[in-house]
C-alpha cells in the first residue's frame, strides 16, 4: 500500500486470551476501587487502605521514582498491618494484592513488549533499496532495539508483478543472504508477497504456485510471511465469484491454506480494506472486515493503518474498533513517513500523533518510510525510542502535538522546548527528534561512496491544492490565476477522497541482484519526454506519481567551463576567450604566485574542507533540514517562520515605497522593523546555504545524494525569495501592491492552513511540501512551469546568486552581453572594434532609468555575472526610453551607411541601427502584453534552474507593479535566443518585419 497504502508487517498476532488477562491485569477502575474499599470491614483497615490509595495515586506522578517507591510502601503497609492485628492477614492479603497492580502491570508491560513487533516495512512504490542498504539497516535496528523488517517493495521484481515466477540461483542466494544477515541481528525477517493483481483465487494451479514460491523461500532459512491484498481491484473474476461467497472469503480460503501448508509460521495479512476510509461503508459495518476477523485464522496477524491511509492521529478508541471487528489486536502498516505518493516531499520529523497507550493494545508496529534510505534514520530512530516509552509516565502525546502546531502557528520561540520534568522514559517527540540528531550526525561522516548519479524523481509543478495525480486517485488539475471568490477547500478535497484509483505498472526491477546500483528491467523515457512537464492536465490523467514526477533525464552536455568530479565537486577553467577574467592556473607558474588563482578557480578539495570547522556539519543545521522537511500535517519552526516572514515582508512592502518617496533620512519604526526583518529573512536565507554548502562537503556522499535534491530546490527557493526581498527593500512597487502579490491558494488563504493541519483530508491534497507553499507565495499565478527543472547529475558546490543590478556591475554586465552577443554565444571577436556596443544597445537606456525599470543579475562565487534580465511594465515609454538614449550616444560611435553591394560585418550591421529610431511592438501587442522583457546567459551554464529562477523574480518584479505579462523580440534567425525563450514558456504572438514578438503571462 506504498505511502498511500496500507501494508503490513510484523510477528505473531497476541491470542485475544492474552490481550484479556492484560486487561485483567491492568490497573483497576475507580469503580472497582471502591467496591474493594466497601468490602473492607475494620475502620482502621479503610484508613490504612484509603493512604495506600493516595499515595499509590501520588506516586504515579513521581515519574522516574515510582517503582522504588510504590514498592517501599508496599512493605511497610505489610508490615505494619501485620504488627497491628495478627487477625487482619486476609485485609492484609488483600492490600498487599491491590498494591501490588501498578507492578504486575509494569510486570505484564515488559513481557507484552517482548512480543511487541515494532520494525520497518519496505512497502512503497518506486525504487526499492539495495541490499547492503538492508544490512545496514538490520544493524541499526538491532542497536535500537527493534525486531522485524517486512520485505514488501511494491515495484521490486518477482513481489507483485511476477510473483509466480521463482528465483533463480543468484537471486536466491542474495535472498538468503539477506534472511541470514537479519537473523544475526535478532530481526525477524518477513518476506510478503502481492499476488493480489492477477490472482484467481479458485484456482488450484494458482495457490499451489503461490504455495511454491513462498516454499522456496522457506527453504533459504526465512520462517515469516505476509500476504498482502492491498491496492487491488476488489472485483472478483467470473470463476471466483462461482466458487465463493465472497472477495474476503476468497482472500481467507487462499491465506488460511497457504498458512496452514507452511505449518502455521509467524504470518501476517493485509487486507484490501486496510484503514477506516476504505473500509464499505465502515469499519463496524464493513462485511469485508468482518469476514476477515471471523474467518482468517487468529494467528494471524492483521495490518492497518488507521483512519486514513496516513493517519495523523492514532486513537484509544479507534484500535479497540478496530480490534473488535478483527477479533485481534492490529499491527499498524503506519505511513506517517512515507513519501511515495508526493516524491516532492521528504519527511525527517520525529514519530509523533501516537500515544505510547497504545502499545498494550497493539499486537506492532511497522514504518513505511520515505523512498530514501539515508533519511529514515530520523522516522526509524524515533520509532523504537517511541516503542520503550514507559506509557505510566507518559505526557499525552496527542495533545503535545496540538500543543507545538498551535505555538509554531503562533510563532512562540518556545515551541521547539520539551515541556521541564519529564522522565527519561517518557516519550516527546521534540525531545526525540534531537536526540535521533545528534546521532544521525555521525552517519554524514561515514565514508561511503555513491555510484552513479543522483536517481531522484523530479521535483513536480506546485498546483493550488488538487493533486496533479497520486497512487491512490486519478485525480489532475492546474494552477488557475483567477482572481474570483476561491473555491471552498473541504469540497475540493472531498472530490479528492472520492476519486477512483487504478494503479498503473511502474517499472519493475530487481534489488536482489544488483548490489550498488539498482536494476531497472523496463526501458526508460527518452530524455526529451522527461525534461518536458505539459500543464495541460489531459495529458497528465490515469498516471502514477512516478510518472508525473519522472527521475531527471540525462542532464545537457556539461561545457567546458565547469567540470564534475565523482565526489562533487566542481572546477571552473577558462573559456576560450582571450580576455576571459577566469585565470586558469599555469603549470609552470611558482606556487606562491598560484595561490590566489587557485582559491577563485578551483573549490577545495573534500578533506580539506571537512578539516576547516566553519565547513562542518552541526547539529543545528540537521535541525533547520529538519525543520523544512518535517511531517505530512506540519511544517517545522523554522520553515514556518520562513513562511510567515515572507509573507509579511511581501505585504508591508508599501512601507518602503512611502519611505523612498518621502526621503526621509530618519525611518519611521515600521519601516525600520520592515528592513530589521528584512535583515533577518536574509540571515535565514544564508543559514540554509550555509547548511546545503556544508551538506555537500560530508563524506557519506551515498546519503547526500538522497537527500540533495530536496535541498537543492529548498535552497533555490529560499534563495529565490530573498532576491525578491532585495528588490522589494528598493521601493520600486506600486503603492497597491498588496492587491496584486497576495495570490490564491497559499498558506494564508482562508482555511488552507486549518485544512492542512486537521489531517482530515489525506496530505496528498497538499502537493509539494514547505518547497510548494513557499513557490505559491512567489506572485507568478501563472508561471509553475518556472519551478519544473531537473535536478543535477551530481551535487555542485557552486552557487548563484540573484539580486538586483548595482551600477557597479555595468561593466560586468557589458562583457557579459559581448559573450552572448552572437545569437546567445561568445561575440567578442565579432564586436573587437566596439565591445560595449552590443551592452548599449541591449540595456544601455535601461541602466539610465533604474527607478523605471527591473534589471537583476546572476552573480557566481567568483563574482561573475553569468545572466541577467531587464524589464519594463510599459513596452511603449520604454522604446521613448530607447529613442532618446540612441540619440546620446550616437556620437560615440563611427557612422555607418548601407551600401548596395557591399557586405558588412556584424559589427557594422549594429552600428547601422543607430542611425534609426528603434522599433515599437504592434499596437495590440503592446496592450494585451504590456512589459517588455529581455533575458540571457552565459551558454555554459547547463543548470537550466538558472534562468527559470531568474525569470520568475522578474515576474514577480513586474507583477508587483501591477503588470501580469509581456513579450520579448527575436530576430528571425536566432535560434538559439529563440530557444531559450520557448523553454521560460513564451510562445510567438506576432511577426513584424524581421522581428518576432514572443509572450507569457503570470
Amino acid at each position: 500500500m506504498g505511502a498511500e497504502r496500507g501494508c503490513v508487517v510484523t510477528t505473531r498476532a497476541i491470542p485475544r486470551r492474552d490481550t484479556a488477562e492484560s486487561e485483567r491485569k491492568s490497573p483497576v477502575s475507580h469503580v472497582k476501587l471502591l467496591r474493594l474499599f466497601k468490602t473492607i470491614r475494620s475502620p482502621l483497615l479503610k484508613l490504612i487502605y484509603l493512604c495506600h490509595v493516595i499515595g499509590r495515586c501520588t506516586l504515579v506522578n513521581i515519574q522516574s521514582r515510582f517503582l522504588a517507591a510504590n514498592e517501599l510502601l508496599r512493605t511497610l503497609v505489610k508490615v505494619f498491618l501485620r504488627v497491628i492485628s495478627p487477625g487482619a492477614r486476609g485485609g492484609s492479603a488483600m492490600a498487599d494484592s491491590n498494591s501490588n497492580v501498578v507492578v504486575d502491570n509494569m510486570n505484564n508491560l515488559n513481557n507484552l513488549r517482548k512480543n511487541f513487533v515494532c520494525g520497518v516495512v519496505e512497502g512503497f512504490y518506486g525504487r526499492p533499496w539495495t541490499p547492503e542498504q538492508r544490512k545496514d539497516l538490520f544493524a541499526k535496528q538491532q542497536k535500537w532495539g527493534m525486531n522485524c523488517y517486512l520485505y514488501a517493495p511494491k515495484d521490486d521484481y518477482k513481489h507483485r508483478a511476477y510473483w509466480r515466477e521463482l528465483y533463480t540461483v543468484e537471486e536466491a542466494e542474495h535472498l538468503t543472504a539477506l534472511i541470514t544477515e537479519a537473523r544475526q541481528h535478532n530481526i525477524t525477517f518477513y518476506y510478503a508477497i502481492s499476488p493480489g493483481l492477477d490472482i484467481t483465487y479458485s484456482s488450484q494451479k494458482e495457490v499451489s504456485a503461490l504455495k511454491r514460491k513462498l516454499e522456496q523461500v522457506q527453504q533459504l532459512g526465512c520462517n515469516a510471511f505476509a500476504i498482502l491484498f492491498d491496492d487491488i481491484d476488489p472485483e472478483m473474476s467470473g470463476a471466483d465469484k462461482e466458487v465463493f461467497q465472497s472477495f474476503a472469503h476468497a482472500q481467507v480460503s487462499v491465506t488460511n491454506e497457504v498458512f496452514t501448508h507452511l505449518n502455521q509460521p509467524k504470518f501476517m495479512f493485509c487486507p484490501t480494506q486496510y484503514c477506516s476510509t476504505r473500509a464499505v461503508p465502515s469499519v463496524q459495518t464493513s462485511e469485508y472486515l468482518n469476514t476477515i476477523g471471523q474467518k482468517l485464522a487468529p494467528e494471524i496477524d492483521i495490518m492497518w493503518t488507521g483512519p486514513k491511509v496516513i493517519s495523523k492521529v492514532l486513537t484509544v478508541e479507534h484500535i479497540r474498533e478496530v480490534t473488535e471487528v478483527m477479533r485481534r489486536p492490529p499491527v499498524i502498516w503506519d505511513n506517517l513517513h512515507a513519501n511515495d505518493y508526493d516524491q516532492a516531499r521528504l519527511f525527517l520529523g520525529p514519530y509523533c500523533g501516537r500515544s505510547p497507550d497504545l502499545i498494550p493494545l497493539l499486537r506492532g508496529v511497522v514504518t513505511n518510510p520515505n523512498c530514501e534510505y539515508g533519511p529514515n534514520f530520523i522516522a526509524i530512530n524515533t520509532l523504537s525510542q517511541w516503542s520503550k516509552s514507559s506509557t505510566l509516565t507518559s505526557c499525552d502525546n496527542n495533545d503535545a502535538v496540538s500543543a507545538d502546531i498551535r505555538l509554531e502557528t503562533e510563532g512562540d520561540d518556545s515551541s521547539d522546548d520539551c515541556p521541564t520534568g519529564l522522565s527519561p522514559a517518557t516519550y516527546h517527540p521534540r525531545r526525540a527528534l534531537r536526540m535521533a540528531l545528534m546521532e544521525w550526525l555521525v552517519e554524514f561522516n561515514r565514508p561511503i561512496s555513491a555510484f552513479g548519479t543522483i536517481q531522484q524523481p523530479q521535483i513536480p509543478t506546485p498546483v493550488p491544492i488538487l493533486p496533479s495525480v497520486n497512487t491512490c486517485m486519478s485525480v489532475t488539475s492546474t494552477t488557475t490565476a483567477t482572481t474570483g471568490p476561491q473555491p471552498n477547500i473541504n469540497l475540493l478535497a472531498e472530490a479528492v477522497q472520492d476519486a477512483s484509483f487504478n494503479p498503473a505498472m511502474n517499472p519493475v526491477m530487481n534489488s536482489l541482484v544488483s548490489e550498488n546500483k539498482i536494476v531497472v528491467d523496463t526501458v526508460p523515457e527518452e530524455a526529451d519526454t522527461a525534461s518536458t512537464v505539459s500543464q495541460d492536465t489531459s495529458t497528465t490523467s490515469g498516471v502514477e506519481p512516478m510518472d508525473c514526477n519522472p527521475s531527471p533525464a540525462t542532464s545537457p552536455p556539461h561545457n567546458e567551463d565547469i567540470m564534475l568530479v565523482e565526489n562533487g565537486e566542481t572546477a571552473k577553467v577558462e573559456s576560450d576567450t582571450e580576455d576571459s577574467t577566469t585565470p586558469v592556473v599555469d603549470p609552470e607558474t611558482p606556487e606562491d604566485e598560484t595561490t590566489t588563482t587557485i582559491k577563485k578557480s578551483l573549490t577545495l578539495p573534500l578533506d580539506t574542507m571537512l578539516d576547516n570547522v566553519e565547513d562542518e556539519l552541526t547539529v543545528d543545521d540537521l535541525q533547520l533540514l529538519a525543520d523544512l522537511f518535517y511531517l505530512p500535517f506540519e511544517h517545522g519552526k523554522q520553515g514556518l517562520n520562513i513562511l510567515n516572514e515572507f509573507n509579511w515582508l511581501k505585504m508591508n512592502s508599501h512601507l518602503v515605497i512611502d519611505h523612498k518617496k518621502n526621503d526621509e533620512e530618519t525611518p519611521k519604526p515600521e519601516v525600520q522593523e520592515w528592513f530589521d526583518r528584512a535583515a533577518k529573512f536574509d540571515e535565514t536565507a544564508k543559514n540554509v546555504k550555509k547548511m546545503s554548502n556544508r551538506l555537500n562537503k560530508v563524506k557519506n556522499r551515498s546519503l547526500l545524494y538522497d537527500i540533495y535534491p530536496y535541498v537543492w530546490d529548498m535552497h533555490g527557493v529560499i534563495s529565490l525569495l530573498n532576491s525578491y526581498v532585495k528588490w522589494l527593500a528598493l521601493g520600486q512597487v506600486s503603492s497597491l501592491v498588496s492587491n496584486y502579490v497576495h495570490g490564491n491558494y497559499t498558506w494564508f488563504s482562508k482555511g488552507w492552513r486549518e485544512a492542512f493541519m486537521s489531517g482530515d483530508q489525506e496530505p496528498w491534497v497538499f502537493r509539494g511540501g514547505l518547497t510548494a507553499e513557499l513557490q505559491r507565495l512567489i506572485p507568478v499565478d501563472a508561471s509553475n512551469d518556472l519551478f519544473v527543472y531537473k535536478t543535477p547529475e551530481v551535487p555542485l558546490n557552486h552557487a548563484y546568486v540573484i539580486r538586483p543590478y548595482l551600477p557597479e556591475d555595468r561593466a560586468k554586465l557589458y562583457r557579459l552581453i559581448l559573450r552572448t552577443s552572437d545569437d546567445g554565444r561568445d561575440g567578442t571577436t565579432l564586436y573587437a572594434a566596439h565591445t560595449d556596443l552590443p551592452g548599449d544597445l541591449a540595456v544601455g537606456s535601461f541602466l539610465e532609468s533604474l527607478e523605471e525599470v527591473v534589471v537583476m543579475v546572476v552573480e557566481d562565487e567568483w563574482g561573475d555575472i553569468v545572466a541577467y534580465a531587464s524589464a519594463a511594465g510599459n513596452s511603449v515609454a520604454q522604446t521613448a526610453r530607447n529613442s532618446s538614449y540612441l540619440a546620446q550616444i550616437r556620437e560615440k560611435y563611427p557612422k555607418v551607411t548601407r551600401e548596395e553591394g557591399v557586405m558588412l560585418t556584424p559589427c557594422e550591421e549594429l552600428l547601422v541601427t543607430l542611425a534609426s529610431e528603434p522599433q515599437a511592438p504592434p499596437e495590440a501587442l503592446a496592450a494585451s502584453h504590456p512589459a517588455v522583457l529581455n533575458i540571457s546567459c552565459l551558454p555554459t551554464i547547463a543548470d537550466e534552474s538558472i534562468t527559470k529562477r531568474l525569470l520568475t523574480c522578474m515576474l514577480a518584479s513586474l507583477r508587483s507593479k501591477g503588470v501580469f505579462s509581456g513579450h520579448c523580440s527575436v530576430s528571425v534567425g536566432e535560434k538559439h535566443t529563440l530557444e531559450l525563450y520557448s523553454r521560460l514558456g513564451f510562445l510567438e504572438l506576432a511577426t513584424q518585419s524581421t522581428t518576432l514578438y514572443l509572450g507569457r503571462s503570470f
